[in-house]
Formats: C-alpha cells, sequence, structure tokens
C-alpha cells in the first residue's frame, strides 16, 4: 500500500513541476524533435546546400519550438520541396503538389493531427510505430488514424523515393525517363505488401483500443492496451505466415511489449481512477431516463506534521551567587 502511494505522490509532483513549467517543457520537446525530423530528412534528400547547414536547422527548430506544433509540418515541408527543388524541378513540383494536396484535404481541417504524421514517421526509425495507434486512440479521435496512415504511406515513399532519385541522376532532363521511373514507383507503392499490412494492423488496432477505451466497464483503457498490443503481434504473425512478409518477430513482440509499457504510461500520468468505489448512477427528467457511471479520480492529499519537540530543565535547587 505505501509503494503505491509513494508512486501516486511521485506522480503528482512530476505533474506539479511539469505544469510550473509546461511551456518550457513543450518548447523543448518541439525544438528537439524538430531537429530531429530536419537531420533525418536531410540524411535521406539533404540536396539543398541552405537546408543542410547547422545555423539554418537550429533557426528552424526555433521557429518550431516558439510556434504551434501545426507548424513543424509546415517546415518539414519546406525543408522536402526545397531539397528537391535543389536536386531535380520535376521532383520539387511533384512533392510541392503533393504537400498542397495534404494542407488542403487534411492539415487545414485537422492542424494538429499534423504533429501524429511527423511522430509515426520518426517513430518508424525505432520501431516504435506499433505504440503509436494505441497511444492515438487512447487520447484521440477517428481523425488521428487518418493521420497515422498519412505517415505509414510517408515512411514507405520515403523508402523508394531512391529509386526515382537514382533514374533522375541519369537522365536529369530527360523528362520521358522521370515519367517511367514515376511511374514505376507508385507501382511499388500501389502494391507493397508490407506497407498495405502495416497500414490495415495499424487500422484494426486503433479502432479496438478506440472502442474499449470508450466502454463503460473498469479498467477499459488499460485493457484497451493490453487487447490492442496483442492484436498488434497476431496481425504481424498471421501477415508473416499466409502473406510472406519480411519482419523480425524478435522485435515485434519486443517492441510490442514496449509499445504496451509507454502507453500504460502515458494512461496513469494522465489519468488514475479508483474503480473500487465506482457506481452507476440513475437518474430521470421529462424526456430520457439516464445511466451514468461514476468513477472517482485518486487524489493523494498532502499530510504536513508538524513535530514539536519539548525540553525539560531539571530543577536546581542551588542557588547561584
Amino acid at each position: 500500500m505505501k509503494s503505491k502511494e509513494s508512486i501516486l505522490i511521485l506522480r503528482g509532483h512530476m505533474i506539479q513541476v511539469y505544469k510550473m513549467y509546461e511551456r518550457i517543457f513543450n518548447s523543448m520537446a518541439k525544438f528537439i524533435t524538430s531537429i530531429y525530423m530536419i537531420l533525418e530528412i536531410n540524411k535521406v534528400i539533404g540536396y539543398s546546400s541552405i537546408f543542410t547547414k547547422s545555423y539554418v536547422i537550429g533557426a528552424l527548430a526555433c521557429i518550431c519550438g516558439i510556434l504551434p506544433v501545426e507548424f513543424m509540418m509546415l517546415i518539414a515541408s519546406i525543408v522536402v520541396v526545397g531539397n528537391m527543388l535543389s536536386f531535380n524541378l520535376y521532383l520539387g513540383i511533384m512533392v510541392l503538389v503533393i504537400f498542397l494536396c495534404l494542407y488542403i484535404f487534411f492539415i487545414r481541417l485537422y492542424p494538429k493531427e499534423s504533429l501524429v504524421i511527423i511522430l509515426t514517421i520518426l517513430a518508424f526509425r525505432f520501431n516504435l510505430h506499433y505504440a503509436v495507434p494505441i497511444i492515438a486512440a487512447l487520447f484521440g479521435g477517428v481523425s488521428y488514424i487518418v493521420a497515422i496512415l498519412i505517415g505509414v504511406l510517408g515512411v514507405f515513399s520515403i523508402q523508394h523515393i531512391e529509386i526515382v532519385i537514382q533514374a533522375t541522376l541519369h537522365g536529369v532532363d530527360n523528362i520521358e525517363v522521370f515519367i517511367d521511373q514515376l511511374n514505376l514507383f507508385i507501382g511499388q507503392i500501389i502494391y507493397n505488401s508490407t506497407m498495405l499490412v502495416t497500414m490495415s494492423v495499424l487500422f484494426v488496432v486503433f479502432c479496438v483500443v478506440y472502442v474499449i477505451r470508450r466502454q463503460m466497464i473498469d479498467y477499459a483503457p488499460y485493457i484497451g492496451i493490453v487487447v490492442g498490443g496483442a492484436i498488434n503481434v497476431l496481425g504481424f504473425i498471421m501477415a508473416i505466415l499466409f502473406l510472406d512478409i519480411s519482419i523480425n518477430v524478435l522485435i515485434l513482440i519486443t517492441m510490442s511489449i514496449i509499445s504496451i509499457v509507454l502507453a500504460s504510461i502515458f494512461q496513469f500520468m494522465a489519468q488514475t481512477l479508483d474503480y473500487s468505489r465506482s457506481e452507476t448512477v440513475q437518474f430521470e427528467d421529462e424526456d430520457n431516463y439516464y445511466y451514468v457511471k461514476v468513477v472517482p479520480k485518486i487524489k493523494m492529499r498532502k499530510n504536513y506534521s508538524k513535530v514539536e519537540k519539548i525540553y525539560t530543565e531539571p530543577k536546581t535547587n542551588e542557588m547561584i551567587e
């Protein structure tokens, strides 16, 4: 019992410190994420002499740290388009059109979900993309799954963009060579079984976790986390057996367990409920009869104990002259 109280007290202190310095922590997180994002972009398509300079990367990261999160996607788009235009005009225009369509049809309507796209792409670098749909389903809405699918599509597009780049190197001014290689690139993306399986499994995991965590049952978020992690492992293993997908099973199981732990930590830090005192409240009005489940939050009250020491002086009968 004492260990549980200690964990809750530690959680309370961490939340209190975060709220005190919320702006600083958020700005630092956006700054670090932006630097890593730009470096990863330059690692793949770093053809611009401007965006590869350290002071330019630092300046762009500072802008991302100050502005709202939706501007991170704008900065990433500028870096990608700038690098592509420096490499090849046709390829740069094509990427620019793709980002404009993405902005018009999604980011403009759901600006905050652009951060999910970036985090999904970056999570693939650490094999943590299994945690993305679980955490997104816990704290987001249906629009988050669209952002995740766009991020998965972006990851596999980046992996195959080298085909177009290599072809363009041999025919920079030949538009016919570029179009042929572009058609090949699109075909490899559309018929990429690994990408389709990844999108399908992550979609199912998100939907299952999202549905379970909205149910009126005790520990619904944690049940959703465990079930989502199990479905993630089962889905990819079935794809390996029946669709001949090349995925490391050991990494899959290990990272799925880590994803479950991370999602549980996020859920614990966001909300702690005392399910032992949950109850269902019933009330009615003129038109409807309501059943509402009430689960109280766990709040640790600070007990301040004052220790008072009393010193008694021994009585002396002798007079001091």
